[in-house]
């Protein structure tokens, strides 16, 4: 089912073209990658928050984490076509804005002021049954970066940092500073992306997370509200959102960021009917949540000329309002997108339709353990079993769904094969190896403590 523009059309034709594709029957290939629904399930009307992805480190599996009025949803995505609730938090613990630490996820409700409500940590080492495991102070947004330092913003806090590694229940202060009136965080690397809405984008240099030090900042008379973005994978331009525009104003701003000392706009975008959310990035795509307009994906390989290239509608609604899709997220080891609206969760894919012949027998099944040891430091092994000889890869990728490492490319014989990643020039925090071989996939999780 390929899906683009409101009110999507549908063809059905892509499946037997699939089918002949696999059976190396018919090459096709398209340069231009299609976004497709893969599977959707209601949750209910008060649902219309966050998302974000976990994955169980012992089963490999793949999760959805909604944040509710109610409290959060956990949903099994690992088979996309049926997402299936597995558990529960308690009611009240809001999930406005929801990240994930290891096995546990970070929930915050959406207002800021004396006397708001704490965050919420819950342990989800058990995604049947999810428990409050700690609190952490009031933010209206929050990120976790790959090194496990959680940044808390609001409009009535300073931007704020946490270390979540030596106990992820019990938060550690590590530094507050600069002014209130903050929205939204973004963290890549040692570069602190702070939204600070009415006032500016600030950019930090936050290797040392204990003392962060200005490196740039954007002020534009266009952005109304500097609400959320992101950076392109190369780290050269800078995406920002602006949920209070309207009209031709514009939505989402790309800078040119290679001199911090004076960020240029380079493009920008702007839908007169429909109001934009978030965006995250990952490969040469930026993939935004756009309240009553649903998904919107915008191809980034030329940064001065973003195009818009994919579409799908997930609310009836129409108009610059703030009901629609809310959340997306983009870094599921699968490659699988997650969007969440009061009409309840989507799950996409956006990829190439490739159909590149081959001679080889697909084989029936293969195998990815777990690596060992796990946590580890500063290497591991990594083990898989193959049914038959097979053309296979084996790559790594940080939280981010930044790929790192490739340690397997070609054709393996059948059998069983160990291989050793030595992550010594690696930052500690969560990576995930996925092993690909034609159509199968298998992904698990593992930790580098140092």
């Amino acid at each position: 089912m390929l899906l683009y523009g409101k009110g999507a059309t549908i063809r059905c034709t892509i499946h037997a073209i699939a089918i002949m594709v696999l059976w190396g029957i018919l090459t096709v290939t398209s340069a231009q990658p299609t976004l497709e629904l893969l599977g959707h399930t209601a949750v209910d009307e008060t649902a219309g928050l966050d998302v974000w992805g976990y994955v169980d480190a012992a089963t490999g599996k793949e999760y959805a984490l909604v944040g509710t009025e109610m409290g959060l949803r956990i949903f099994d995505v690992t088979e996309p076509s049926l997402p299936t609730e597995v558990g529960t938090s308690m009611p009240g613990t809001l999930g406005f804005d929801v990240k994930v630490w290891l096995n546990y996820a970070y929930m915050v409700d959406r207002v800021t002021g004396p006397g708001s409500p704490d965050g919420y940590i819950i342990d989800i080492t058990d995604v049947t049954n999810p428990q409050v495991a700690g609190r952490f102070p009031a933010a209206h947004n929050i990120f976790i970066d790959d090194l496990g330092y959680l940044y808390l913003e609001g409009s009535d806090i300073m931007l704020e940092i946490q270390d979540l590694n030596t106990d992820p229940a019990n938060p550690a202060f590590v530094w507050s500073g600069g002014s209130t009136g903050g929205h939204d965080a973004t963290v890549i690397g040692d570069i602190l992306y702070d939204f600070h809405g009415t006032g500016r984008t600030n950019i930090y240099d936050v290797s040392d997370r204990s003392n962060p030090v200005i490196l740039g900042q954007i002020d534009s008379p266009i952005i109304i509200y500097n609400h959320n973005g992101w950076p392109t994978e190369d780290g050269t331009h800078l995406l920002i959102t602006d949920e209070r525009a309207e009209g031709t104003t514009v939505d989402i701003s790309v800078y040119d960021i290679t001199d911090l000392s004076n960020p240029t706009l380079v493009d920008d975008y702007s839908d007169s009917t429909a109001t934009v959310h978030n965006v995250q990035v990952r490969g040469n795509y930026a993939y935004a949540s756009y309240y009553t307009a649903g998904i919107k994906v915008f191809d980034l390989t030329d940064p001065t000329n973003m195009t818009e290239v994919g579409h799908y509608d997930t609310f009836p609604g129409e108009g610059e309002d703030l009901k629609g899709a809310f959340g997306v997220y983009v870094f599921a080891p699968s490659g699988n997108i997650y969007v969440n609206c009061e009409t309840g969760l989507y799950i996409f894919s956006f990829d190439n339709i490739t159909g590149i012949e081959t001679e080889e027998p697909v084989p029936a099944d293969f195998e990815l353990a777990q690596n060992f040891p796990n946590p580890f430091n500063p290497s591991t092994r990594i083990e898989f079993s193959l049914s038959a000889e097979s053309d296979i890869t084996l790559e790594i990728f940080d939280i981010s769904g930044q790929k790192v490492t490739t340690l397997a490319d070609g054709v393996w014989q059948a059998g069983s094969h160990t291989l050793r990643w030595d992550a010594a020039g690696y930052h500690s925090g969560i990576y995930f190896y996925r092993l690909t071989s034609n159509s199968h996939v298998q992904t698990r999780q593992m930790v580098l403590l140092k």
